[in-house]
Formats: structure tokens, sequence, C-alpha cells
């Protein structure tokens, strides 16, 4: 997987600020790309609500994050 360099790093954190209301939604391919502490770090450096779909992707102690949306469960429900 390519690590995100500065450029794309600021960039990413300019888009955000200039955001009425961002959300930093988080899936398993941050997992996947060992990008786990990274994407810690820029919750750090750039706090706004975010919510996962893996558990644990985000810790808990982060009070602006929303838990973790289990896809399969929503479908299931809207299946029933």
């Amino acid at each position: 997987m390519p690590v995100p360099q500065p450029e794309e790093y600021r960039l990413a954190q300019a888009l955000l600020r200039e955001s009425r209301r961002p959300v930093l939604y988080v899936g398993g391919g941050v997992q996947l790309a060992k990008a786990t502490d990274t994407v810690r770090q820029f919750l750090s450096d750039n706090p706004m609500p975010s919510v996962s779909t893996l558990k644990g992707l985000v810790p808990s102690s982060v009070i602006t994050h929303a838990t973790w949306v289990c896809l399969a469960c929503t479908a299931l429900r809207q299946l029933t």
C-alpha cells in the first residue's frame, strides 16, 4: 500500500478545514493497509466526528468517535 505523502496529508487537512460538517468514515481498508496508527494520528491532529465499520479501528477514548457500524447488521435488519 502506498504511504501518503506530506503534501497529500496537508491537502486533506485543508479540505476538511473548509468542510462545513466533516465526518471521517473509516473502513477495513485502513486495517489492510496497516494504517490504523496513521488514522488515529490524523484524528488527533484534526478532531472531527468519525465512524468505523470495524470495531477497534478508532479507540473508544476518542470522544468524537461514534463507535462502529456493522454494515451486515444494517443490511440484515432491512431484510426482516
